[in-house]
Order: C-alpha cells, then structure tokens, then sequence
C-alpha cells in the first residue's frame, strides 16, 4: 500500500458493544484517492465476535504493536497488543490472543456463543417468514 492509512485487512478497532478488540468480520467503506480508507466517507464494521455493526473514526484504529505467530501456517500476524481475534495474514485463521486472561477467555467464549445463538434465532425466524410466503427454496425447507 502507498498511502499512510491502513488497508481493511490491517484494521483492529474495539467493539463498544462487546469491548474485544479484533478485525472486523466485514467492512463497508469507500476506497481513497491513493488507495486505503477514505475516511471522510461513512465506515461500517461488523464484529467478528459480537457481529454488531458500528461506525469506527481513524482514531479508532489501534497500533499494530504487538504479533502473534499462527499455529497453522507459521506466519507473524501482527496486531495491537491486548486483542481478543487475530486474523493470520498467512493463511486467514482467526487465532485467540495470546494476552487475554483466564477471565476474559470466558468472557470471549460467552460473547461468541451468545452471538451465535442470536444470529441462529433470526436465520430461523427468516427461514419461517420465507416458508409463510411461499418464498423458501425447497433445499431448505427441513
């Protein structure tokens, strides 16, 4: 990258939902003139541990100043220090952080299944809305 700002895959921001600090699952931004983040324009990022959405500034972005190395490919994954999800640059496995203690592992495990029961409850209430309108494919009506 050539510009100064931090290219998507290089973002770390904490949840204010969750308070984990981690790349986001997905990213809705404009591109700037000489590449990276236009930051004048509407950011929107999902948590990869909460998957709530909120709107990040550039001051937002946390230091990538600390690393992890990946279990399964070997690369360095550099990240800020304290984050909860690391995403390998190497191979793209998500890695827990290496500083989190006994205490916030727990708190990382309930997040994360919390979310994914939330986000299992409106995939079924969509799958049953779609089945009420006669709009549900027949590989999924089981």
């Amino acid at each position: 990258m050539t510009t100064g700002s931090p290219g998507p895959a290089d973002i770390y921001v904490r949840c204010p939902d969750c308070g984990f600090i981690a790349p986001p699952s997905s990213m809705d931004y404009a591109i700037a003139d000489g590449g990276g983040i236009d930051w004048t324009a509407r950011v929107e990022v999902r948590c990869v541990i909460c998957h709530a959405v909120h709107s990040p500034g550039p001051g937002d972005v946390l230091p990538t100043d600390d690393a992890m190395t990946c279990q399964r490919c070997g690369a360095s994954a550099p990240c800020p220090a304290g984050a909860a999800r690391v995403r390998c640059p190497g191979c793209g496995l998500y890695l827990t952080g290496h500083q989190l203690t006994g205490q916030q592992l727990e708190e990382l495990r309930i997040a994360e299944g919390l979310s994914g029961l939330a986000l299992r409850e409106r995939w079924l209430a969509a799958k049953e809305a779609a089945r009420r309108r006669g709009t549900l494919p027949p590989y999924l009506d089981t």
